[in-house]
């Protein structure tokens, strides 16, 4: 816990940081060059770049968007907006980037507001924790072709869902640990979870030592409650 509030505190800083930077470049606006020249400076390109950068780090915290929309926020925008801008102010006022400028002013505009609500702490509100409604359980064989075969295992419910699962085995049981699959399963709501596994059974026949190898598909479904 320590070690997150000193880590939230250093992105804090590197955002408030920023700010001179800000500054700077709205008083050459005020005061100073041609626009042409300002929207082409060093200090306005990082300054668009650690913006967007900024705003998605803390979109990032507030919501759970796929990883490339950050990315496309963190990256794209602020590029196209660069990009536009500078050709928009190309030898005068370039009419013919309007369209694109308004567009991604509109996108940056977004990335503003939320840069300006990541300077302050992000309060992490505690949550309920979530809890298994109901589940259903199935384990296929898989062939040598990784084609699903027949239902080697089933179970459903509304109680407390099962922690391994047991098959018979050529000379012994075989046992399937499902406590990492509950663990991901809860920590990211996964209503239907699949995976993979191969069970390894060591035999001696007429003498010789062989092992089986089976491949089987876990399908889990589950229904979630606070």
């Amino acid at each position: 816990m320590e070690l997150f509030r000193e880590k939230n505190t250093l992105v804090l800083v590197l955002r408030w940081l920023l700010l001179p930077l800000l500054l700077y470049i709205a008083g050459q606006y005020l005061d100073g060059p041609p626009y042409r020249v300002i929207v082409r400076s060093l200090p306005f390109v990082l300054a668009c770049f650690y913006l967007s950068i900024a705003a998605a780090h803390y979109l990032r915290y507030k919501s759970d968007l796929p990883l490339y929309f950050y990315l496309l926020q963190a990256i794209l925008v602020p590029g196209g907006f660069v990009f536009a801008i500078q050709y928009y102010y190309n030898g005068g006022i370039n009419t013919d980037f309007s369209l694109a400028v308004l567009f991604f002013v509109i996108l940056m505009g977004t990335n503003a507001i939320l840069y300006g609500c990541s300077l302050y702490p992000i309060r992490h509100q505690p949550e309920v924790p979530l809890a298994i409604k109901n589940y259903e359980i199935n384990l296929y064989t898989r062939d040598q072709k990784g084609q699903q075969g027949t239902v080697k295992y089933h179970d459903h419910g509304a109680t407390e869902p099962p922690t391994a699962i047991i098959v018979d085995g050529f000379s012994e049981d075989r046992y399937i640990d499902l406590r990492p699959y509950w663990q991901k399963i809860i920590e990211h709501q996964i209503d239907e979870f699949k995976t993979e596994i191969t069970t390894y059974e060591t035999i001696i026949k007429y003498g010789d030592t062989q092992q089986l190898v089976d491949d089987y598909l876990i399908v889990i479904k589950t229904v979630f409650s606070r």
